[in-house]
């Protein structure tokens, strides 16, 4: 009896002890399943069609894709197109590893990721500065002493402030900055 109490305990220990793996890990392993499927699946497409249809008593139309329109695509031999993603790729080419740094520097300034990762940093080191000084969680503080005896309020006051300052001056993504540099 005494072993199955010891082996109960073992295992209790050994799964305290797993931790969920950070989530750029699960994004690279998404990103080395994904590259190994270009090797077994190969490239197909749809053909798309345009629909009409009514609202509000005005005739619309778009274009939909056909569900029953899917073939794969074959190359003049009649043999099945594979688009093989590369760990590494040169000259252009697209690879596995690329795809962070094509991401960041592919389109413009203004309407690619880069604008918005760079934002996102920025806004980041801002708020992490903000934070050392400890004026949000003062801030927070005061609002909790304001809110005494009338708790409820605390969360509607909060989603007020970030809805102005989405309102006012379009504060979306330092939402994100903020939430992710309050738990640290």
């Amino acid at each position: 009896m005494s072993q199955t109490h010891l082996s109960t305990q073992d295992q209790s220990s050994a799964s305290s002890k797993w931790q969920m793996p950070d989530t750029l890990i699960l994004i690279f392993f998404v990103g080395l399943f994904a590259a190994a499927m270009t090797y077994l699946i190969p490239v197909g497409q749809f053909d798309s069609q345009q629909v009409t249809y009514m609202v509000d008593g005005a005739e619309k139309s778009r274009t939909v894709i056909n569900p029953e329109s899917f073939r794969y695509v074959t190359d003049e031999n009649g043999d099945a197109v594979y688009n093989r993603v590369q760990f590494f790729a040169s000259g252009g080419g697209i690879g596995l590893m690329n795809f962070p740094f094509e991401g960041l520097v592919s389109g413009s300034k203004w309407g690619s990721a880069i604008g918005v990762i760079m934002f996102m940093l920025i806004i980041g080191g801002a708020f992490g500065i903000v934070m050392r000084t400890g004026t949000i969680d003062n801030g927070i503080l005061k609002l909790i002493d304001k809110t005494k005896g009338s708790e409820a309020l605390f969360i509607p006051v909060l989603f007020l402030l970030f809805s102005l300052g989405g309102a006012v001056f379009g504060m979306g993504e330092e939402a994100v900055a903020f939430a992710s540099s309050s738990h640290l």
